[in-house]
């Protein structure tokens, strides 16, 4: 079928071509109305304690990167599972509107997760700024209290503890629409190709019942 074909069935077709368009442009305008969202993004880094001192987490170079590679397994959080996402992707890419993630990031390639500082990656989203704030502020709260009941089972002192910075001090809010342009293109060839596949199924010549003997 060539593009004559449908263009002429488009137009006999009139109503079908009608509805198709009425249906795009209703995508259209929600997408454009879409409402924004709210990120906040801040890294923890663990640290050394600040006496000679060491304990199970801080005596080796690495042991402090496996402390924060356990704190991200066991947090997570509710915006999905924090193995399961590339380091370049957001919890706003991944399509969540309220939540917060935390994970250990990787130096590595797509195929292979390699850590080399002792740094957690924390993210919050919300449908406000103030729902954005607290998310963020639950996400570093359980960090931390993960962080101290690891060493509550060591039952270690305060200047033999693993202390935690943050980083920035002050976590900044940035408010997210997405791309509109972007978005309004892709809905509206979503909605012409859908339009022009029923117009083709509805083109195609039925077949003759045949003769019975």
């Amino acid at each position: 079928m060539t593009l004559w074909d449908l263009l002429t069935i488009a137009v006999r077709r009139w109503y079908v071509t009608l509805a198709g368009l009425a249906l795009t442009g209703v995508a259209i305008v929600w997408v454009m109305q879409a409402p924004p969202v709210y990120f906040a993004q801040a890294s923890v880094v663990l640290l050394p304690p600040e006496s000679a001192v060491q304990n199970a987490y801080s005596d080796a170079p690495r042991s402090l990167i496996d402390l924060a590679g356990a704190v991200a397994a066991s947090v997570q959080g509710s915006g999905g599972d924090a193995s399961d996402v590339s380091d370049r992707v957001t919890i706003v890419g991944e399509g969540y509107r309220e939540g917060y993630l935390v994970r250990q990031p990787s130096v590595g390639s797509q195929w292979e997760y390699r850590f080399e500082d002792p740094v957690l990656e924390v993210q919050a989203v919300a449908n406000t700024p103030d729902g954005a704030r607290a998310q963020m502020e639950h996400a570093l709260d359980t960090v931390q209290d993960t962080i101290d009941e690891f060493q509550d089972e060591q039952q270690l002192d305060v200047a033999s503890r693993v202390r935690t910075q943050l980083v920035p001090s002050e976590p900044q809010l940035s408010e997210v629409g997405g791309n509109t342009v972007r978005g309004v293109g892709l809905t509206a060839l979503a909605g012409l190709l859908a339009t022009l596949a029923v117009l083709g199924t509805l083109g195609r010549p039925r077949r003759k019942p045949g003769r019975s003997r």
